[in-house]
């Protein structure tokens, strides 16, 4: 990413309406340093949206309260319509949305939001076994995936420690069927819920436990993780994500990740 075409980006998609015939979708963005907002790019599903009508720069008093560090935020919220026919509102279903808002001075980050998702949603022990948070968090992790890792469309991800899916749910609707995703954990019960639930739907995602030692999460496992070795192919991968992962380690094994990593 060349950080003089694209400029740090806080804000939302915060819902997506249907009413007297017409898709809106509501949100928020400001920076740094950019000036205001100008324009707005819609994609949806990877494809390029045109003809919508756009709303910039409306009041946003409570964004204000909450970044006061960031430019114009008392007037950065936006909303896009056009009109959607009755029949055909049930198309943007199980869909990913992206949005890049468009400053004066370069572009924003992208922004994305998950339109009513098919994929089913762990159960609150799972997600709690992995420190709480799901879509929410997947969604933010998606634009740094995207703006600082470079992530395409038809990338291939490495997610070590992935836990019940927090980064593959959301990763299962931006990469397409050319792109591929490997995760594992240590923990038997996540893979077996992301293999269940999540591979059936989505081929090019795949899951597997590892039985690597760890006094709270896999006392069972017979592999210490200074000793691990990646189940994969060098130069195999695009990008590698890891989230709450070396915050569990100690030195040797935090080493021994990174020399696998590299």
């Amino acid at each position: 990413m060349n950080q003089n075409h694209t400029m740090i980006t806080k804000g939302q998609i915060d819902r997506i309406e249907f009413r007297d015939g017409r898709m809106f979708i509501f949100g928020w963005a400001a920076t740094r340093n950019a000036g205001l907002m100008t324009d707005i790019q819609l994609s949806i599903n990877h494809n390029m949206q045109s003809g919508f009508e756009k709303d910039l720069n409306y009041a946003s008093p409570d964004v204000k309260d909450v970044h006061p560090d960031l430019d114009h935020t008392e007037n950065c919220r936006f909303a896009i319509h056009f009109p959607v026919d009755a029949d055909s509102i049930s198309k943007f279903d199980d869909s990913i949305f992206e949005i890049t808002p468009i400053f004066e001075k370069c572009a924003g980050w992208r922004l994305y939001y998950l339109n009513s998702p098919a994929l089913p949603v762990p159960g609150e022990t799972l997600v709690s076994s992995i420190g709480g948070g799901f879509n929410n968090i997947g969604i933010e992790y998606l634009t740094y995936f995207t703006e600082l890792g470079g992530l395409k469309s038809n990338g291939h991800v490495l997610d070590p420690g992935c836990g019940v899916g927090r980064m593959a749910y959301t990763l299962a609707y931006y990469l397409e069927q050319s792109g591929r995703y490997e995760g594992f954990d240590v923990m038997p019960d996540v893979i077996q819920w992301a293999q269940h639930e999540i591979t059936p739907r989505h081929p090019n995602f795949t899951f597997q436990q590892i039985p690597v030692y760890n006094q709270h999460y896999n006392p069972e496992g017979t592999i210490l993780g200074k000793d691990i070795v990646f189940p994969f192919e060098n130069s195999h991968f695009d990008l590698a994500i890891l989230t709450s992962v070396f915050t569990h380690m100690q030195g040797e094994e935090l080493r021994r990740y990174l020399s696998e990593l590299y």
